[in-house]
């Protein structure tokens, strides 16, 4: 009895393979999406352009924008504009932040303060990040930052980058800029 089961399971799985059921085509996405915040490059993120705010040109410190932190939940090819993680709280650091002050020639320093985090494992990275300072939907002023290397350590890495913008087109602290970030394996 046990012969005859055996056979008749082999003249099957005979039938299957020559017929194609069981090598019927399969057809699938490669990569299944994650999150509807996981984006391949380039990524387009728009906030708020804190420099243009008057009082705080001069002040050394680092400012950030209400909406900054909330843009270290995107991610461009797994990389994040995302501080370090605070060990009590678990929350993140916003990875964005700027300083200004006046030069002479009525001219505008703003410094942009970068933190880019890469997971681990997820190939280091070349990262350029165009910046567009907008005035409505005009661009006022634009800077290109980078590539800069972006490791795969798993870890939050610093940039810092002046540029230089004349002060005339702050024309209110409501003005706002726009990230275009892009990457690719280094």
């Amino acid at each position: 009895m046990r012969l005859t089961v055996v056979s008749v399971f082999s003249a099957w799985l005979a039938v299957l393979t020559i017929h194609g059921g069981a090598a019927a085509q399969v057809a699938r996405q490669g990569i299944p999406v994650t999150s509807p915040n996981a984006f391949t490059s380039p990524m387009v993120l728009e906030a708020s352009f804190v420099a243009a705010d008057r009082s705080i040109w001069g002040d050394k410190s680092w400012h950030e924008g209400p909406d900054y932190k909330a843009l270290g939940k995107y991610t461009c090819d797994g990389i994040a504009l995302r501080g370090a993680t605070d060990k009590q709280t678990n929350v993140a650091a916003t990875g964005l932040a700027m300083r200004a002050r006046e030069i002479s020639g009525d001219k505008l320093e703003v410094t942009i303060g970068l933190w880019l985090l890469n997971p681990s494992r997820n190939h280091d990275k070349l990262v350029t990040i165009l910046v567009e300072v907008l005035d409505d939907a005009e661009v006022v002023a634009r800077t290109t930052l980078g590539p800069m290397e972006v490791e795969d350590k798993g870890h939050t890495q610093a940039r810092s980058f002046p540029f230089v913008m004349p002060t005339a087109v702050i024309k209110n602290a409501a003005m706002r800029m726009r990230l275009t970030m892009t990457t690719r394996d280094d």
